[in-house]
């Protein structure tokens, strides 16, 4: 209520009063186009004053308000009359005031596309004139988690709402919190002086210098002058939290860590504290570059849209991404905030203390700290295993996001605004950390590692671009002799990476009988129909390459920088060999066809001869080949026949997400629930060994921490695919908290499974049962994990309801940093696919409106779109796209939909047919699935034959069945198989016991299989009796098979015959 009451009396009142006067349309300058503040100041230093309000009171005209007052020390670098400056939502009160006798204000322009406040003087301004401007102004606490915003809590214990305020400045909101020069490479000082109520603390970058006390009940904190650091940076922070402290930390024992939050959480903070003051000594050590602050404050805050923000000195987080409990927090949370501290601390040196001169190179700040934050947590947690891990979350998965014409080069030019909140994604965080692992691969760790503590050195308190990055890392290299070739600079190859969009795949075609490799690359695009825009480099890149084969030869480094070329190594034809040996180079490799089976063979022989990440590659690679049909699916799914014996996490991890894919398709296709099917019962047959081994209960003594992780993954893929005893297990831990809701049990690494599998499949009882518990918690990871759980109903007006109290901030159930993250997890649900789209078409102005400029907007659209794959949904959506104007952020992502659509569409017309006679044939072994339980048989047989006939003639030997099975179904499946071989069927009914309709809508006889396939019109129930009915002609057989025909001599002329059976072994299913 309160944002409609600013927008709608108070803001309108300061414009109306204030500003008239001055504001004028901005339709004067050179250029009015470039959002990039024009060259003719840099700001020196900030005197900022600042007051908010949180005394809450609808009766209150400073209702979510707060007074400002700066003054910036300025620089001028052009000859000018006037400087321009960033401003938003903010209203400025006149007069501005200059330290220079003489020049006044006397225009100012508000542009607010670009936020550009330009300032004109009476007088033209020299080159290096140095002056203060004084201003005034008041800004609005707006609860949208940008800026200097407005946040609340309630305490469990009192259940009153307490209020604060905090701030997220990246990448262009220190605007809202201040006038000011709110790019990146424009650094200066800062002295703040926070103006607040007693009863609150307030925290900044800098320790406090000082507070006093007023009279009237406020507090005026003053802070030290900071560091040289851009606006972005800029923490502010007013609330009534409590800390933990550590002194004497870092190096040189001379830096306090402080961690902060509700007091009531403050005894979750103490494994934050532990690993903030671990980190904070290793980076010091290791980039050999001081922290130059003598504390630093990690402090969480109830609302945030980011995971966390770097802010110097002083880190704001998300609460999950800072606390951890014994009881209820899981191994996953642990590990994430372990890895977001030490990205976070990470950035003090990559970010902080040498930024970005522009958002072009924003990679340098966040694929340095993505890299960082496995490195550093690994010396803390080696037994984590971080570094298998990063391949398969990180290297590995962005593969994915980067396989599309309209993805962007990790160096992306940055023109407009909007551009902005779409570069904080996967491809800026984890591609540009995976080519810095590609780096170091090709360098060594010590020829890095001194490279980049002398590039930290030498731009301290500066700005630098990736070219500083290359510079400083080849003469490194040059000084340690490593080599490159000839005539080619570090910055020439690694251009090929960062200045254009995609990675290639490498294609190995062997001619056995010479000992030549032909090697070529490409592009490697999901639609292999699109047109990617120009390249700078052509799509192609300078590759590293090594080839290693099963006799344990690895060739040298091979630098690969053109379309094709042809090598010579010497190994046996009957060698497999491997291109891309534990992932050296960021790319995807093909190979012949007998390559490739000599690869699988050795993986039934021994998985172990390959290294965990080769064999994570290798399958990832095969599975995402098979994406634009480069591989047919049945050789990926003939290399997947040896996972029975694989155990690793990271390799299961890529296979299950890589199997998602063909669910997705399969089941937002039009080729029936038969298939679909077919997929479900393979799936339980993929995962039931390593289901079983893993079991669900962790055991600290004998687990490694892998293990644990892994169990959750392969748990909760078993009862997504309704395992029986995961089911069943998840059921009764469920009812078990159910029936006696103040004590839950569950432990907290399977609460996940256990929470969504009992919504899934419960009733609505119970999907109010745990949205009660979700309103009651006040432990911000458990909410987490039951607003995701919430998400796997099935119930479409569950769904819809979801959907509502989402979007409708009245409703007061979903904290708006969680809104969309709880939108997206709703449309990932495969029943919801359809009302998510409805709902995001027809929301789309409200959404855009409200969520416009987070983070993680684009990948709402993403969330929709992904499994869409028809021409009918492709034009739908293209329709869409083209009327709606307000994309935003998302401009980028609407294209790379249509295009992930008409990709998808391909997939399923060519991959289908080969996939449903892969299944047919290969899936159909020999044992019937355990679906369903044969009780009694009913059986007829006519047969025609004549007592004797003479000699030198054939008797007649068909005969009719007719057949009644009772069974049983044991758990849900539209398919019923039963064997058959030589039986020609008339017809084949399936009845529930006591209905007379017919399930089964066609069948299929699978010759290969001996397999009579039954396609059903719905599940079978569970536990529910059933009768199977056919009839059908055959041959006597003369094989002494099944039912055969024998015959004896009578006399010389007459043979009399005999009808008996053999059914051993697979006979009876002969007839």
């Amino acid at each position: 209520m309160y944002n409609t009451y600013i927008k709608n009396s108070f803001s309108s009142w300061f414009i109306n009063t204030w500003e008239n006067t001055f504001l004028h349309p901005d339709n004067t300058g050179p250029d009015t186009t470039s959002h990039r503040l024009p060259s003719l100041a840099i700001p020196i230093h900030y005197n900022l004053y600042i007051k908010p309000y949180l005394n809450i009171s609808d009766n209150n005209l400073r209702y979510s308000i707060f007074e400002g007052e700066v003054n910036i020390t300025i620089k001028i670098i052009q000859t000018t009359d006037r400087i321009v400056l960033h401003k938003r939502f903010i209203f400025v009160r006149y007069p501005i005031t200059l330290s220079m006798p003489g020049i006044s204000v006397i225009r100012t322009i508000f542009d607010d596309e670009r936020d550009f406040f330009t300032i004109i003087f009476n007088q033209t301004l020299s080159i290096n004139t140095e002056f203060t401007i004084n201003i005034l102004y008041i800004g609005e606490l707006r609860n949208d988690t940008y800026g200097f915003y407005l946040s609340s809590y309630v305490r469990s214990t009192d259940k009153v709402r307490r209020y604060l305020v905090a701030s997220q400045m990246e990448p262009i909101s220190a605007r809202r919190a201040l006038p000011c020069f709110d790019e990146p490479a424009l650094k200066a000082t800062y002295k703040i002086i926070v103006e607040h109520e007693q009863q609150y603390r307030a925290w900044t970058n800098m320790p406090i210098e000082s507070t006093q006390n007023q009279s009237n009940g406020w507090t005026k904190t003053q802070f030290e002058k900071s560091v040289p650091m851009s606006s972005y940076l800029l923490a502010l922070v007013v609330a009534d939290f409590e800390c933990l402290t550590q002194n004497n930390t870092g190096r040189y024992k001379n830096i306090t860590t402080n961690v902060c939050a509700q007091s009531e959480k403050k005894n979750d903070l103490y494994y934050a504290l532990e690993v903030a003051t671990k980190n904070m000594e290793d980076f010091e050590q290791q980039f050999q570059v001081n922290y130059p602050i003598s504390k630093v404050d990690h402090i969480a805050v109830p609302d945030f849209d980011a995971g966390a923000m770097e802010n110097f000195g002083c880190i704001l987080y998300r609460e999950t991404r800072l606390f951890y409990n014994n009881r209820t927090s899981t191994s996953i949370n642990k590990q994430e905030v372990a890895l977001v501290i030490a990205h976070e601390l990470a950035h003090q040196w990559f970010g902080d203390l040498v930024s970005p001169s522009w958002w072009d190179d924003l990679w340098l700040n966040e694929g340095f700290a993505k890299w960082m934050e496995f490195v550093y947590t690994d010396k803390i947690c080696p037994e984590w295993d971080l570094y298998e891990q990063f391949i398969a979350n990180r290297w590995l998965a962005v593969m994915q996001n980067d396989a599309i014409s309209f993805s962007h080069p990790v160096n992306m030019k940055i023109i407009h605004n909007e551009q902005l909140t779409s570069i904080f994604d996967a491809i800026t965080y984890s591609k540009g950390s995976s080519l810095l692992r590609m780096m170091r691969n090709i360098m060594g760790s010590n020829t890095f590692n001194s490279g980049i503590s002398k590039y930290l050195s030498g731009h301290i308190y500066s700005t630098a671009t990736q070219n500083d990055l290359w510079q400083v890392l080849g003469e490194q290299m040059f000084e340690d002799n490593i080599q490159l070739p000839s005539n080619t600079s570090l910055a020439d190859i690694m251009s090929t990476w960062t200045d254009q969009m995609g990675y290639p795949y490498v294609e190995i075609i062997r001619d056995y009988c010479q000992n030549l490799i032909k090697i070529s690359q490409k592009q490697f695009l999901f639609d292999s129909e699109a047109q990617p825009s120009k390249s700078p480099h052509n799509y192609i890149w300078s590759i590293p390459l090594k080839i290693k084969s099963s006799s344990s030869l690895e060739t040298d480094l091979i630098w690969f920088s053109k379309p094709n070329m042809n090598i010579t190594i010497s190994i046996q034809s009957n060698e497999w060999i491997l291109a891309n040996p534990d992932l050296l180079g960021f790319f995807r490799t093909n190979y012949d066809g007998e390559n490739w089976r000599k690869i699988i063979q050795q993986l039934k022989t021994d998985h172990k001869k390959f290294s965990v990440v080769e064999r994570a590659g290798l399958i990832d690679d095969a599975l995402n080949l098979a994406r634009p049909n480069i591989l047919p699916a049945s050789l990926v799914l003939e290399l997947l026949e040896y996972s029975h014996l694989e155990d690793s996490y990271i390799v299961w991890e890529r296979i299950l997400s890589g199997l998602q894919y063909i669910e997705q398709m399969i089941a937002s296709s039009s080729s029936g629930l038969y298939l679909y099917e077919r997929f479900r019962s393979y799936m339980v047959d993929l995962i039931l060994p390593i289901y079983n081994k893993l079991g669900w209960k962790d055991n600290s003594s004998t687990d490694r921490w892998l293990d644990t992780l892994h169990r959750d993954m392969i748990i909760s893929t078993a009862c997504r695919y309704d395992l029986d005893h995961c089911i069943q297990r998840a059921q009764e831990l469920f009812e078990q908290w159910f029936n006696s809701p103040s004590n839950n049990t569950i432990e907290a690494n399977q609460r996940r499974v256990v929470y969504c599998t009992s919504i899934r499949l419960g009733d609505r009882a119970r999907f109010q049962f745990l949205l009660r518990e979700y309103q009651a918690s006040s432990d911000p990871q458990e909410k987490a994990r039951i607003q995701t759980a919430l998400t796997c109903t099935r119930d479409i007006e569950l769904i819809r309801y979801l959907l509502h109290i989402h979007i409708n901030s009245e409703q007061n159930v979903i904290r708006r940093q969680d809104v969309l993250g709880g939108i997206r997890s709703i449309c990932r649900n495969l029943i919801a696919e359809t009302e998510c789209w409805t709902f995001v078409h027809a929301r789309w102005t409200q959404l855009f409106r409200d969520y416009g400029g987070s983070l993680s907007f684009a990948e709402l659209i993403k969330d929709v779109t992904g499994r869409f794959n028809t021409l009918l949904q492709l034009e739908e959506f293209e329709r869409f796209s083209e009327q709606t104007t307000d994309k935003g952020a998302a401009e980028a992502e609407f294209k790379a939909s249509i295009e992930r659509s008409r990709g998808n569409s391909q997939w399923v017309s060519k991959s289908k047919p080969n996939l449903e006679e892969w299944f047919l044939n290969r899936t159909l072994a020999i044992r019937l699935p355990l679906d369903w339980f044969p009780s009694t048989y009913q059986l007829h047989f006519n047969v025609f034959l004549q007592s004797t006939y003479p000699t030198n003639e054939e008797p007649n030997t068909t005969f009719t069945g007719h057949t009644r099975i009772r069974i049983r179904c044991t758990r849900p499946t539209n398919e019923l198989r039963i064997h058959m071989k030589q039986l020609r069927l008339s017809y084949a009914i399936l009845t529930r016991l006591g209905k007379n309709n017919n399930l089964i809508s066609d069948w299929t006889i699978v010759i290969s299989s001996e397999v009579l396939l039954c396609r059903l019109r719905e599940r079978c129930i569970k536990d529910e009796e059933y009768e199977f009915e056919s009839a059908y002609t055959a041959e006597l057989d003369r094989e002494m098979a099944g039912f055969y025909l024998s015959r004896y001599n009578v006399t010389n002329t007459t043979t009399g015959k005999i009808i008996t059976h053999n059914i051993g072994a697979t006979h009876m299913q002969v007839n």
